[in-house]
């Protein structure tokens, strides 16, 4: 409803509530606009939430909003403020067009237009709803309603084109939006094989594609689990010369909670070595060499990922001292060539007495 409150972080933030189940929780200011267009309530949280998003007096649209726009495969939409914006694909335009908060047809008219879709899409819309709320400890909700995030590209999956349809809250769907938020936000589309857009694997008989038919997450080239076929243990692509994931490693990754190796040598990944690769706990097996991270090594990542035994980071452009942290670790291979470090070898890790391998 508005209400001032406080974000975890210490933020401002505002109060709102989902709208299949009255749940109040704190939203950045934007993140509040958002949930007003995606199914969410602006209002008292009551039986019965109510939809109360103000429309601008002044329709800042000058031209249709239907057809292609930048995007490859994007298409145009006014949402229920009026304004232009481009969506990633058919599927998500149609899902757009299923709910009262957006408009598929022309900007201009004194009121949005909406084409509301079947009872299936008025379905869909509902089932998008409901996985958004159970998702939100997970990406929090301005990722989860921003449609250029790779978090709501894989909660639009996953509600809407995952061929298992699996119910709301489900411990697996919840394991296959992490991994299908991993894909989306490396360039999944475009990786060397078993992409969504490489349905045979190159046609490789012993390996299946990402996101297809109704396949076990666990069956996905890299992807391994534990005996119960439950839990994701590693993410591990065997290609030697990488398999060209591109982009950022998203948050979600830290949300597997029994991750124990993550394997992405020879990639495209960009960006500082994540802090939060420090809530996997029970990671022993960190290889990300032959990247393009920089910064210094994460002081969150070595005091808290504390198993980690085997750790590659060479052939980055990491910078900074070598942390003596390390030397706290089981560490029995260690490389780190081929990166900017500057200063002395801390004498601590002549002290590891499990450490068989190093590279500086």
């Amino acid at each position: 409803d508005g209400e001032s409150c406080n974000l975890p972080d210490g933020a401002p933030g505002v109060k709102a509530c989902l709208s299949f189940s009255n749940d109040e929780f704190c939203v950045k200011a934007d993140g509040w606009i958002a949930a007003c267009r995606f199914g969410f309530t602006c209002g008292t949280c009551k039986d019965s939430p109510t939809m109360t998003p103000e429309a601008p007096q002044v329709d800042p649209c000058n031209s249709n909003c239907t057809g292609t726009c930048e995007q490859d495969t994007g298409v145009k939409i006014c949402n229920s403020q009026y304004q232009t914006v481009c969506v990633g694909n058919q599927h998500i335009w149609q899902d757009l067009c299923s709910t009262a908060e957006s408009t598929c047809g022309a900007c201009g008219a004194e009121q949005p237009t909406v084409q509301l879709g079947d009872n299936n899409s008025t379905m869909v819309s509902a089932r998008l709803d409901g996985w958004i709320g159970a998702l939100v400890p997970y990406s929090g909700i301005e990722a989860l309603t921003n449609m250029t995030s790779p978090q709501y590209q894989a909660v639009v999956w996953l509600a809407n084109e995952d061929e298992q349809q699996l119910p709301i809250g489900d411990s697996r769907g919840i394991q296959r939006f992490l991994l299908a938020t991993f894909y989306f936000a490396l360039d999944g589309d475009n990786w060397v094989k078993c992409g969504r857009l490489d349905p045979s694997c190159s046609g490789d008989p012993y390996e299946r594609s990402w996101l297809l038919d109704t396949e076990h997450q666990c069956d996905w080239l890299g992807v391994g689990c534990d005996v119960t076929d439950t839990k994701v243990t590693s993410i591990f692509f065997p290609r030697q010369l990488g398999n060209g994931l591109k982009g950022t490693l998203p948050p979600e990754v830290a949300e597997l909670a029994e991750l124990k190796a993550l394997i992405l040598h020879n990639n495209d990944l960009v960006g500082t070595l994540p802090t939060f690769l420090g809530k996997c706990k029970h990671m022993s097996v960190l290889v990300l060499l032959g990247n393009h991270f920089e910064g210094s090594i994460p002081s969150e990542l070595l005091t808290g990922a504390t198993m980690l035994g085997t750790i590659h980071f060479g052939g980055n452009q990491l910078t900074g001292t070598i942390p003596s942290a390390i030397a706290n670790l089981p560490i029995r291979t260690l490389t780190l060539s081929d990166n900017h470090f500057e200063g002395r070898i801390p004498e601590e890790l002549g002290q590891l007495t499990s450490m068989s391998k190093c590279s500086w």
